[in-house]
């Protein structure tokens, strides 16, 4: 009888174990399904994870007269990357206080965003908005 419960035991841990790893394989791929949905290259329009650490242009008030050619609504869609975060190494920036100068790469280097500093990541925002920000005739 003892082999038994050790059977069963065994038995119920490895039905838990392929239970999470099934749980965490479904996540996986919601995720990769939301990066799919917007990817910017292909004009499509999705929902990417929120970054918890980006603020709401519209909440921000030099947004406002850095973005004078934004309407209140695309001020929501505008996510700024707050003071103290770290820049991604490779991905793309645009700064708003020089935005002629176009879209930045970060480099492999740590670039911590200064205080009064204000980047907008291209993973951040929907294409529509990256445009906007990048090509808008000034």
């Amino acid at each position: 009888m003892p082999q038994d419960k050790e059977a069963q035991h065994r038995y119920e841990q490895a039905a838990a174990a392929g239970k999470a790893a099934r749980h965490d394989e479904i996540a996986d791929q919601e995720l990769n399904d939301a990066y799919l949905q917007a990817d910017s290259h292909t004009g499509q329009q999705g929902e990417l994870p929120p970054n918890t650490e980006a603020l709401d242009a519209a909440d921000v008030k030099e947004a406002y007269s850095l973005l004078q050619d934004f309407a209140h609504d695309e001020l929501h869609r505008v996510r700024i990357t707050p003071a103290g975060a770290l820049l991604s190494g490779g991905d793309a920036y645009v700064n708003l206080h020089d935005r002629q100068r176009g879209e930045l790469r970060a480099s492999g280097n740590e670039t911590v965003v200064g205080e009064g500093q204000y980047f907008v990541s291209k993973k951040d925002v929907d294409f529509e908005i990256w445009n906007k920000l990048l090509y808008l005739e000034r």
